[in-house]
């Protein structure tokens, strides 16, 4: 097993949204998404993903698993206290971090235990009585504030979620516990020429 010396632990247009899977390989995850609609495949955001250096030796290639890469620490910056990251596991149902890429025929909503009310985009107030299965399941909700019809994909979850059909997810990494550099979401830019953004689920 090897451990971090990191010094730090603890808008995309949508058809229909679905809740994600479960997710037994992560309590949490960082996710890279684009921020419009994507028509990569994801052999082709594999390679620019390996040149990067961000992700590693295919461990998976039916659900595109990847080991961290030779450049990872470089990529992500850890926050707060040193961590203690598993980048392998001792056994089969163990987790440990590392990169899975994901795509899918529509858009959807990622969420997870630390997803928090969303903001809406009229007038900028959380959700009050807010349902997740709303905004999984819903095309449109009206704002309790201003009473808005706004489209589910427009609501700003604060990086506690979000929609998307393609994504690079990093697994076992919780809310504010690290952030991706400015340089990999730009030379992801750079490589697919589509702006990127992040959130956590």
């Amino acid at each position: 097993m090897r451990k971090t010396d990191a010094q730090n632990r603890p808008k995309q247009t949508t058809t229909v949204a679905m809740v994600a899977e479960p997710r037994p390989w992560s309590d949490a995850s960082l996710a890279l998404m684009p921020v419009q609609t994507c028509e990569l495949d994801l052999d082709e955001l594999a390679r620019h993903c390996t040149q990067l250096g961000l992700t590693g030796d295919c461990i998976d290639r039916r659900q595109h698993r990847y080991s961290t890469g030779s450049r990872f620490l470089e990529q992500i910056n850890f926050l707060g206290c040193s961590p203690n990251i598993r980048f392998d596991s001792e056994q089969a149902d163990e987790k440990f971090t590392h990169i899975i890429l994901h795509r899918y025929p529509t858009p959807r909503l990622f969420s997870g235990r630390y997803t928090r009310a969303p903001h809406c985009p009229e007038c900028g107030k959380a959700e009050k009585n807010w349902r997740l299965d709303d905004f999984s399941h819903k095309r449109t909700i009206n704002c309790s504030h201003c009473k808005h019809t706004v489209d589910t994909d427009r609501y700003n979850w604060r990086r506690t979620a979000g929609f998307t059909g393609m994504m690079i997810e990093i697994t076992e990494i919780f809310p504010k516990e690290a952030l991706p550099q400015p340089t990999l979401l730009e030379n992801l830019q750079q490589r697919t020429a589509m702006e990127w953004d992040y959130f956590y689920f």
